[in-house]
């Protein structure tokens, strides 16, 4: 699958040396600096994680989600979600029922205490986008979202994912 790598890469006295300057790189920086402000801001504070905002944000949007659907969305470890839900659910944020179709899957419904917590995470967010927002162009914006997807759909697929 992936092909051996053979490192061009040569000792520097300054950091960070060229190699680390890879716009792929820039992306990984870019995550991290949205996860640092998230937990800051509001995990801190209100004991809620990246991926249960996640949670949260999807079954508020669309009832009856699916754990499955939310993975597939968002790219989440199967492992990590399952957690997130049990306690979501343990904390009343969430209800799970049992599907109709499919009895060893669960629709998930956000509870009035989770909505309350969308609403917080949501102004959040929005104010977090819009911040950022204002300081690049429609034309930049649309830009970031065309190359965001193409890498989307290729680490999918080099995953081996239809992705959502």
């Amino acid at each position: 699958m992936l092909e051996q790598y053979t490192p061009k890469l040569s000792h520097q006295d300054t950091f960070p040396p060229e190699s680390l300057k890879r716009e792929i790189n820039r992306l990984y920086v870019l995550s991290n600096l949205f996860h640092r402000l998230f937990r800051v801001k509001i995990e801190l504070k209100d004991g809620v994680t990246m991926i249960e905002w996640k949670i949260i944000e999807a079954i508020f949007l669309c009832k009856g989600v699916t754990a499955s659907d939310i993975i597939d969305f968002w790219g989440l470890d199967k492992t990590a979600v399952s957690r997130s839900i049990m306690r979501l659910e343990k904390i009343g944020i969430l209800k799970r029922k049992i599907s109709q179709a499919d009895r060893r899957r669960y629709h998930l419904f956000i509870t009035a205490k989770g909505r309350r917590m969308f609403i917080k995470l949501q102004n959040f967010k929005e104010y977090l986008f819009q911040d950022i927002e204002k300081h690049l162009s429609a034309g930049e914006l649309h830009q970031i979202g065309d190359t965001a997807e193409k890498m989307i759909d290729h680490l999918r697929k080099m995953l081996g994912e239809s992705g959502a």
